[in-house]
């Protein structure tokens, strides 16, 4: 911690001396970005190679790093809105296993796994968030946060929060996501899904398949669910797109993807020439200890059909999986991140794959902000972004 007000203090003496690092930049965003940085860095053990495999503890050591140095708790302002704590037993949730089969790749077998042997009591928590705006639309405020529809048709907000898949929760996301409840109107329904390296990859997709049936168990349409997911949550969202689809459900209404990591075959000039501007570092690939590794066969070593397999899978790096008949897409990203360049190649594919349906698939790119920038309150692109993702909302058909 010391280390890091080390930095954020050098940071400031930087700005004083030789002024701003880029032009829309004021002195509270580039400390905050220098020290987010430099606490991200320290995270994850970097300096970790192959050869350390068989010293290392992912499923206890490496998770209980992850979770002293999760993302900070988040409230939901008082003036904005509520929220409500919950909990489903996965056993109340049914999951036909028979359509799972056919998705392929990497993720079929682990997956068909999981919800063989998945524990009936295990409890799937997640919470409700609600502005105020809709006691307008219910006559006892305790309903806002209720698990049901509060009105025929309702649309809803399912959020698949970010943090690398290894850290992260509906309590780091609150402070952001009752924002957007607040622009969009909508009610959002935010799932605290198992964390990597305890839990790898496909258990996040596992969790989002079993709140998404959850959620049209207790009445929403799947039509009237919207995705929301940063960062890793995006790919996530991406993910459950192309799984739902596979098992032929109703896709939902639109995705909204705020920075998302598209995929974990990594490229593009801004994963170096923004890295001194995002507060997101571009962790080697070749360190175990690095949130991919974690997050896809821990401990596995780095060989070429590993690489193989992060890079070419369609449900690890969608751009190599059909995406047409996606349903509406908006994606925001800053142009200092160090994923903007992965994430137009994505859009690119997007597009050419939907091209009767161009007007749907929108990607902002806000200048000189970065990784998630929404979280920056401060800053007029965070209200900014907010108030699109209610414009493009309210474009959409009935």
């Amino acid at each position: 911690m010391f280390s890091t007000y080390l930095v954020m203090a050098k940071s400031a003496v930087e700005y004083l001396a030789r002024g701003r690092r880029l032009p829309s930049w004021d002195l509270k965003m580039q400390v905050l970005c220098d020290g987010i940085r430099h606490s991200s860095k320290q995270t994850y053990t970097l300096e970790t190679t192959d050869q350390d495999i068989p010293h290392l503890n992912f499923p206890t050591t490496i998770q209980a790093r992850m979770r002293a140095r999760d993302i900070s708790p988040s409230s939901v302002p008082e003036e904005l809105g509520t929220h409500t704590q919950y909990s489903l037993s996965v056993g109340e949730v049914s999951i036909d296993s028979e359509r799972i089969r056919g998705i392929g790749g990497v993720t079929e077998q682990p997956l068909l796994q999981m919800i063989a042997e998945d524990e009936l009591e295990r409890q799937l928590e997640y919470e409700v968030l609600a502005t105020w705006g809709h006691k307008d639309k219910v006559n006892d405020v305790a309903e806002i946060t209720r698990q049901t529809p509060i009105r025929e048709n309702e649309k809803i907000l399912l959020c698949l929060h970010g943090g690398a898949y290894t850290m992260g929760s509906s309590l780091s996301h609150r402070s952001t996501l009752i924002r957007i409840c607040e622009a969009t109107r909508l009610r959002a329904f935010v799932v605290n899904y198992r964390l990597a390296p305890k839990h790898p990859f496909p258990s996040q997709l596992h969790d989002a398949l079993i709140f998404h049936t959850f959620l049209l168990n207790q009445g929403f349409r799947p039509q009237d669910i919207i995705l929301v997911g940063d960062s890793a949550g995006g790919h996530l969202s991406i993910n459950l797109t192309i799984l739902l689809r596979h098992i032929e459900t109703t896709l939902p209404r639109a995705l909204i993807l705020v920075s998302p990591l598209v995929g974990l075959d990594l490229e593009g000039d801004s994963l170096q020439t923004n890295k001194d501007f995002d507060y997101l570092y571009p962790y080697p690939i070749e360190s175990p200890t690095s949130p991919l590794r974690l997050f896809y066969k821990p401990g596995h070593k780095y060989s070429e059909q590993y690489k193989k397999e992060m890079t070419e899978d369609p449900i690890l790096s969608p751009r190599n999986a059909e995406l047409a008949g996606f349903p509406p897409t908006l994606i925001q990203s800053g142009g200092k991140e160090i994923f903007v360049d992965h994430i137009c190649l994505f859009y690119d594919k997007l597009v050419s794959e939907n091209s009767d349906r161009t007007q749907y698939m929108v990607n902002q790119i806000y200048d000189d902000m970065v990784h998630v920038f929404h979280r920056f309150f401060f800053r007029p692109e965070s209200k900014q972004a907010f108030d699109a993702i209610s414009v493009f909302l309210d474009s959409l058909e009935p």
